[in-house]
């Protein structure tokens, strides 16, 4: 008990300095460094957010008119209606829900010079020090949130010379929704793929069976943005709204890209399960008796870690039916076909902000979307043992379940 209450008067201490921290750094920053004009390349953080696209692009308006070389274009403007769930079956916490709503969406791409680009905190800033906000990790909507407002000394930037691209990698769900759409955006902009000098690749290793390189980006051209110490200084870099994709513009693209192999001498049922038993977050508690409850309609327990991305396209190009947690392992879904059956299950206490992203992407790809939430489960806590709400393990009661494949108007075949 002792020692127990020693670590916890310990870390509370700690945060106590951390808060202290941050407080004068943000304080050096506004009052000394950015009043004296200091080198702010390599001392002190940004002195302002361009928090949304809008201010941006007057930005952008404004420099072209000093006679800069800035440029913005814009694609795929409409208004969407997303719609309720077919079914939503449990009730979750306030922030966790999923409903119908409206949105006016766009798809920007900008050009500017003499942009840095740091990896760690991920931020990026323009030449005069404005940090962009929509080209930046999510730290909140306070316009000075971000932890690049409490840095005093930031890492040398390489020179990266020529014009530059930055692509979201990491998570499946981000090369595939986020990243790769960005090539096709830059080639509607007029910017020749094979003439792009740097492709800025927000990922952990850089190789040869990455999909980058599949699509046709020479290793060589390939620069990753991940390490602590990773920043550049872009003569000119191309960039594009970062999240939330909407609608299907990007579905053709990606399989000209991609160039899927068709012929396999494997068969997949029509009615998938796709299990996160092989990751550490969100998995299903009771998985073995589901995944045999679900045997009785049909349904075949798949990993896509298992799979190539050319079985994983041909696997979602096919199925009629999807039942899947939360996560990555449903951006397939963007290959389905229109009127396939998609049935999401959460935990009722995932209040994320990407929550909506499964239901947004079978609202734009015409895809019949059920919800399951469930109350039952265990916390995820991580290594540094934080209880991390966003990706607690689940628990899946079978009469939900069937309650489920009934309104999805699926009955046992075996």
């Amino acid at each position: 008990m002792i020692k127990k209450n020693l670590l916890k008067f310990l870390k509370a201490g700690l945060n106590k300095f951390r808060r202290l921290k941050t407080v004068l750094a943000k304080g050096i920053n506004v009052y000394l460094i950015k009043p004296l004009r200091i080198n702010s390349k390599y001392i002190g953080g940004p002195k302002d957010t361009l928090q949304t696209f809008e201010e941006i692009i007057n930005y952008v308006e404004l420099k072209k008119k000093q006679g800069k070389q800035y440029n913005h274009w814009q694609f795929f403007n409409s208004n969407i209606e997303i719609k309720e769930p077919v079914f939503t079956l449990g009730t979750p916490l306030p922030g966790a829900e999923v409903a119908t709503y409206q949105t006016k969406t766009t798809e920007d791409v900008f050009l500017m010079p003499n942009i840095r680009i740091y990896a760690k905190d991920f931020f990026t800033l323009t030449e005069d020090d404005y940090l962009l906000a929509p080209v930046s990790n999510y730290y909140g909507n306070a316009k000075k949130s971000h932890p690049a407002f409490s840095t005093l000394f930031l890492p040398k930037c390489k020179k990266l010379k020529g014009r530059s691209i930055i692509i979201r990698g990491g998570a499946y769900w981000h090369k595939m929704q986020d990243g790769l759409p960005m090539l096709y955006l830059a080639e509607l902009a007029g910017y020749d793929f094979n003439k792009i000098d740097n492709f800025i690749i927000q990922d952990k290793i850089i190789d040869k069976n990455s999909i980058f390189t599949r699509v046709g980006i020479p290793l060589e051209k390939q620069v990753r943005l991940y390490g602590k110490e990773d920043a550049y200084d872009c003569d000119e870099l191309v960039f594009s709204s970062w999240y939330n994709r909407k609608g299907n513009w990007y579905k053709d693209y990606l399989l000209k890209i991609i160039k899927p192999n068709a012929v396999f001498t494997r068969t997949f049922s029509k009615r998938i399960y796709i299990s996160r038993s092989k990751v550490n977050t969100r998995r299903v508690l009771n998985e073995d008796e589901i995944v045999v409850f679900l045997k009785k309609y049909g349904f075949e327990c798949i990993h896509n870690e298992d799979l190539s991305i050319d079985e994983q396209i041909y696997l979602f190009q096919n199925v009629t039916d999807i039942i899947s947690c939360h996560g990555s392992q449903l951006t397939n879904i963007i290959f389905c076909q229109p009127g396939t059956k998609v049935c999401e299950i959460r935990h009722v206490t995932h209040r994320i902000h990407y929550r909506k992203a499964f239901h947004d992407l079978s609202n734009g790809f015409g895809l019949d979307y059920y919800l399951l939430y469930t109350n039952q489960g265990e916390p995820f806590i991580d290594e540094a043992n934080n209880m991390i709400e966003t990706d607690t393990h689940m628990f899946i009661p079978l009469a939900d379940l069937k309650l489920m494949l009934d309104k999805m108007q699926l009955k046992e075949i075996f």
